[in-house]
């Protein structure tokens, strides 16, 4: 071939593939995240953004010289290493990035940390128990005779509550989701224990009863340790099921009292059915929804929110004519309405331990803010129970906006009251013109005025 072809046919070759190697240089890697090069399957595992992807291997972001961002996902399907590149928005890279960062704050702040801290956890909580109920239960069950055996009987058990569980957990390796699971179980144990005793013996033998209650607390307490283990489950998912097993056994109290039952039986059978229905509950949403630690503190205090306002309404409609039925009933209904808000709520945004500490110390501040504002000015009635939901209402939502002001992943505030008004409204109210709504033109609206809860 002659040289001049051959430097031809060169030229064209290069001038081919010129475009190819433009576009690859036209593009750069950049952070997905502050500090994050690539999210690993690690990362992605649990969220929303990445669960389309089976096998999902990693995801990087890279810039074109025109600042568009292309988001590139390879995952593995059916023995296959597959990859995908779309264009995302700075938008949705924040929404990617904050479901991300939100999973890792999670797992930071949650019960990874397995070793010595959970192991002191179930040591303080069984010698509470000991020292609290087990130290004079057991005595009181086996009748004891003489305050020297009684008193004798309770020092020991209270001691041992200490040594039995340090030398059994000594070589082993105790999550917080263990001692979790532990302490709840304890303390379900011993209500369950209750209801099963009055079952068996019809609520006539107190002493046996109470022998039952400490044996099926210290079952449970073992056998919610031992979920926790074979699950792997943290400190959230175990308060998630023993929060929703304590709301279901206040349920199983309040249902009978509706049915207008009188009958101990009947009682304790609820008790056990709903509280158990509850722990399944929890166990399910928990699998679901993942809640953080701090969430469920802010679930349960939204749930008692709710019981608690629904008393104020019976209180001003019906007086002191209202009969127990329909107080119970509205906290039942109420509360179970708080606890849907309170889970809705948490699946947009992951709270700290800290974050729902003081959520709820908030709802008891303004509790106690109405509390003392009612005997202050000498309310009585309705009045001093609105003062009390109000309170308890308002330190919510002033906790809440307080501590989320930066972490709502949709970047907006946290729990809010907003009231909008529309003066164009009002002028077309006056001179009587109708109106048609205008979505994306807000004033142009017919709504005169809006007021909106954001929780």
């Amino acid at each position: 071939m002659p040289k001049k072809s051959f430097y031809y046919l060169l030229s064209l070759l290069l001038s081919l593939l010129m475009p190819f190697v433009s576009l690859r240089a036209q593009e750069m890697q950049v952070a997905v995240c502050d500090g994050i090069q690539v999210i690993t399957p690690s990362m992605a595992e649990g969220t929303d953004y990445f669960a389309d992807y089976p096998g999902f291997q990693q995801a990087t972001v890279y810039k074109t010289t025109t600042d568009e961002l292309i988001l590139e996902i390879i995952y593995r399907q059916e023995g296959a290493f597959l990859k995908e590149r779309k264009t995302v928005s700075q938008d949705e890279l924040n929404r990617i990035c904050d479901e991300v960062m939100a999973k890792m704050t999670a797992a930071v702040h949650d019960d990874n940390d397995a070793d010595r801290d959970g192991r002191r956890k179930i040591i303080g909580a069984t010698m509470g128990y000991s020292l609290l109920y087990y130290g004079w239960a057991l005595p009181v069950s086996f009748d004891a005779k003489s305050s020297d055996s009684y008193s004798g009987a309770y020092l020991l058990i209270g001691a041992s509550g200490y040594f039995i569980p340090m030398l059994a957990t000594q070589n082993s390796t105790i999550t917080k989701g263990m001692a979790k699971g532990y302490t709840y179980g304890c303390f379900l144990g011993i209500t369950h224990g209750l209801a099963l005793g009055t079952l068996i013996n019809g609520g006539t033998n107190a002493n046996s009863t109470l022998g039952i209650s400490v044996l099926t607390s210290v079952a449970e307490g073992i056998g919610g340790l031992q979920y926790a283990r074979n699950h792997q489950l943290s400190r959230a998912y175990m308060r998630t099921m023993g929060s929703m097993g304590t709301w279901g056994l206040a349920y199983g109290m309040g249902l009978p009292l509706l049915a207008e039952s009188r009958d101990n039986a009947v009682y304790a059978g609820a008790a056990l059915g709903m509280s158990a229905l509850g722990v399944f509950a929890g166990d399910q949403l928990a699998a679901k929804l993942k809640p953080a630690d701090g969430d469920v503190t802010v679930i349960n205090g939204m749930g008692l929110i709710g019981a608690f306002l629904p008393l104020a309404i019976v209180n001003t409609f019906n007086g002191a004519e209202a009969d127990e039925k329909a107080y119970v009933g509205g906290a039942i209904l109420g509360s179970l309405a708080g606890l849907t808000l309170g889970f809705r709520k948490t699946s947009k945004m992951d709270y700290t331990r800290s974050e729902g500490n003081i959520v709820m110390l908030g709802i008891i501040a303004g509790g106690l803010i109405g509390s003392g504002t009612a005997l202050l000015v000498g309310t009585e009635g309705p009045t001093g129970t609105w003062l009390v939901g109000a309170g308890m209402l308002g330190g919510f939502l002033l906790a809440d906006r307080m501590t989320l002001k930066k972490k709502r992943k949709d970047n907006s505030m946290g729990a809010s009251l907003s009231f909008d008004f529309n003066p164009v409204a009002l002028q077309k109210v006056i001179k009587k013109e109708s109106s048609r709504p205008q979505p994306g033109r807000p004033f142009l609206n017919g709504d005169l005025a809006k007021i909106t809860l954001h929780l």
